[in-house]
């Protein structure tokens, strides 16, 4: 019993050796063909070149690329380290000028003094100094050793005022880079009376008119001359007074230019509405080349007050600049000068964009228009539709005298 069972065991041990073994091979058979073992030939294998060489050939002009887009970047570092170079340098001389400014702006603000003003120009200054129209001088500013101006040094000698010397860089910033030909003269601003209205004219005395002005609360009557003799034959030298009423006229330089034309051609007087115009400044003193300094000049609170209460004393508002269509207000420019002779006149002029206000224009006694001697700007058809409004006014006031 026992050799029998000893001899299946070893039949069954020899039998389960063999079937192990014939797994294995099994195995390793289907292994083999499903994941072959090869090695793939490379691409510098195929060509029979080392691996150095056929890169350098296959890639050469990636290189030559790759160097040019590297020159191109140097030459954009460069460019733009030039403009940030460029940049900071701007940035250097924006600082310097805004620490300029303000030292230029400290500067004037110590040396100037808040209840005076600068006013320069040979012509505005000898103005100044000679009528004594403004309260008071503070000094008189020379440009560096150059006295050479003896009048204007004597006036200033006269009145007691301080002379200085002073380089063109200060006279600069004190006459904020405007031309000053080398004389500043610091001095109190000019403060206009308030006009209420014009008297009568009386026809038996036509050399001389009333004006009621206000100072300080009260009305008081003054009789000025008249400036003009009369053009007219037979009229004893006798003539009507003539004055410039300017509304909205907010360029100092044209309103300075206007009250130089007026003084010029004779107006015996100017009226400045005080809301609604330039402030009478060393701009306007420039300007006028020192006209406004001596001309009779007004301001007139309430503009329609006093057109209306003049006109009662037979005063004549001739609006210049408009023309309405068949209307017997409107008179052409030859018959301004038959205007004056009859009636004393006020011209009434605005501004060049806007014109006079409407409610002025309303109340005026006439209209004229400057007329152009072009046909396609009287038929509206050229950019050039208009003049300067100084020019404007000399041409119109040359009317009424001439």
């Amino acid at each position: 019993m026992s050799k029998v069972l000893i001899r299946r065991l070893a039949t069954s041990s020899s039998s389960l050796s063999k079937q192990l073994d014939t797994a294995k091979f099994v195995k390793k058979a289907s292994f083999d063909r499903n994941f072959p073992n090869e090695r793939r030939q490379r691409a510098w294998e195929k060509t029979g070149e080392d691996k150095e060489t056929f890169f350098k050939r296959k890639y050469a002009h990636v290189h030559a690329r790759q160097l040019k887009d590297r020159d191109l970047l140097q030459e954009y570092k460069t460019k733009h380290d030039k403009k940030q170079l460029y940049r900071e340098e701007s940035k250097h001389i924006r600082r310097e000028r805004k620490y300029q400014r303000a030292e230029s702006n400290r500067y004037v603000q110590s040396f100037h003094n808040p209840l005076t003003e600068f006013v320069y120009g040979t012509s505005a200054v000898l103005a100044a100094l000679t009528s004594g129209k403004r309260q008071s001088y503070t000094r008189l500013l020379l440009q560096g050793s150059n006295s050479s101006d003896d009048q204007l040094v004597k006036l200033a000698k006269q009145n007691g005022i301080l002379i200085e010397q002073m380089d063109k860089h200060h006279m600069n910033l004190l006459s904020n880079y405007n031309p000053h030909n080398g004389v500043i003269l610091e001095a109190r601003p000019i403060i206009l009376n308030s006009i209420k209205k014009l008297g009568i004219v009386s026809s038996e005395n036509q050399t001389e008119y009333d004006v009621y002005q206000e100072d300080l609360g009260v009305v008081e009557q003054i009789t000025l001359p008249v400036i003009r003799e009369s053009e007219i034959e037979d009229s004893d030298g006798v003539c009507n007074p003539f004055g410039v009423l300017i509304d909205e006229v907010t360029d100092p330089h044209n309103l300075g230019a206007i009250i130089r034309s007026a003084y010029y051609l004779g107006a015996d007087f100017v009226v400045v509405t005080a809301k609604n115009c330039a402030p009478l400044n060393s701009v306007v003193a420039k300007a006028s080349s020192g006209a406004l300094e001596l001309m009779n000049i007004y301001s007139a609170d309430n503009p329609m007050k006093f057109i209306q209460e003049s006109q009662s004393n037979g005063w004549k508002f001739v609006s210049a600049g408009v023309s309405k269509t068949q209307d017997s207000k409107n008179v052409g420019m030859d018959s301004l000068k038959d205007l004056l002779v009859a009636e004393p006149c006020v011209m009434i002029l605005g501004s060049e964009g806007k014109g006079i206000r409407k409610n002025l224009v309303n109340l005026s006694d006439f209209y004229v228009k400057l007329e152009s001697y072009r046909s396609d700007i009287n038929n509206g058809k050229s950019v050039v539709d208009s003049l300067n409004v100084s020019v404007a006014a000399a041409l119109l006031m040359d009317k009424f005298f001439r």
